[in-house]
């Protein structure tokens, strides 16, 4: 039985990173059922009984030696790994999983990452010479490809495929979203539904003002909005503030739900308005519209994409350009759902091509 480990940002309860790594581990399963999966979790009990996977605590430094020392293949990612906006130990904690992989002689896959921003020198450093080592990368867009080269990354495979997250099955091999609803109190005969997820940014009174304004202007065309905080408990004190200044009128999830039930919910919605670039991806999986804003560079490279509609940046956006765009997708809603299916649906492909390789290097298959 053939061993991974997989290294990312997993066990901190926020869905988009969990959406990730359950995408990870099914298209794994999905080329070979056989294979033992070890994840690297801040929260190794919940890791393991939520996805059905060995799981050790990821800051524990001889358990982490011993699950990669047993292991065939490293994979690191998915998400935005190798970036130093989140804090200055980021990109030294994953590489540092890294090297180690490679001075135990294993086998390293970068598994549909996305890189930057990089601006630290001590970062560019660090990738250049330890990402050289990898045996294969695959990268969720183009830019993080033209990053790694500019940085002096040329010495591994990189592949330019998706995020692993479009891979993920759609409504109906999960909880009914309706039944998801009912237990917020949601039914969907009092209205058509728009799901607004936003978070907390420096600075970010203008674009909560914008968001509350907009969402208010949805209210009195008769839909029901519902506040979405990605990362529980993290982004809850803006979906409070929020939900307040809509006077208590939207519907708060003011508890954690699972990538399963989460997109289960998300394909009940008529419209998706968000900071969080997987609140986003759920909404392109599922065939709804969605509206960003953008807090970071990878929020603007995915609202490129046919189907998606930028309203700004968390610094500039107003509710003028937010009131526009939703006046323009409910008009349009049909043609705007059919682009981003299909934009999808070629996503698709290229997610789980991540897991074939992964596959074909396990078993030494990669040139």
């Amino acid at each position: 039985m053939k061993k991974v480990v997989i290294s990312g940002y997993y066990g901190y309860d926020n869905v988009g990173d969990e959406a990730l790594l359950k995408a990870i581990v099914d298209a794994l399963r999905s080329c070979d059922n056989k294979i033992h999966i070890t994840v690297l979790s801040a929260q190794p009990e919940k890791t393991g009984r939520s996805l059905g996977v060995a799981a050790v605590s990821r800051t524990n430094l001889r358990e982490i030696v011993a699950a990669i020392r047993n292991t065939d293949l490293l994979i690191s990612g998915g998400g935005s790994l190798l970036q130093d906006v989140t804090g200055p130990l980021t990109i030294p904690y994953y590489l540092g999983i890294v090297a180690m992989a490679k001075a135990l002689g294993k086998p390293v896959m970068f598994y549909a990452q996305g890189v930057g921003p990089v601006n630290k020198k001590l970062g560019r450093t660090l990738i250049k010479h330890i990402v050289n080592k990898v045996d294969l990368i695959t990268l969720r867009d183009r830019e993080s490809a033209e990053l790694l080269k500019e940085i002096g990354v040329r010495k591994p495979v990189v592949k330019v495929t998706a995020d692993p997250v479009f891979g993920l099955g759609g409504a109906g091999e999960a909880e009914p979203g309706e039944r998801v609803l009912a237990g917020f109190g949601i039914d969907l005969k009092n209205g058509p539904l728009v799901g607004i997820a936003i978070r907390p940014w420096p600075n970010y009174e203008s674009s909560l003002n914008a968001l509350a304004e907009a969402a208010g202007y949805l209210l009195s065309l008769g839909r029901q909005v519902v506040i979405i905080p990605m990362h529980y408990p993290v982004d809850l004190p803006a979906a409070k503030e929020l939900h307040k200044r809509l006077g208590n009128k939207s519907v708060l999830l003011d508890r954690s739900l699972g990538p399963d039930r989460l997109m289960a919910l998300t394909g009940k919605l008529e419209l998706v308005i968000a900071m969080r670039l997987h609140a986003l991806i759920f909404g392109a999986v599922q065939g709804v519209p969605v509206i960003g804003i953008s807090y970071d560079p990878k929020v603007d490279k995915f609202l490129q994409s046919p189907g998606c509609f930028s309203a700004g940046s968390v610094d500039s956006v107003s509710s003028e350009t937010l009131i526009r765009l939703i006046d323009y997708i409910l008009r349009n809603r049909e043609a705007v759902s059919g682009q981003l299916a299909e934009f999808s649906r070629g996503l698709r492909e290229a997610a789980l091509e991540n897991a074939r390789l992964a596959i074909e290097l396990l078993h030494r298959k990669v040139n």
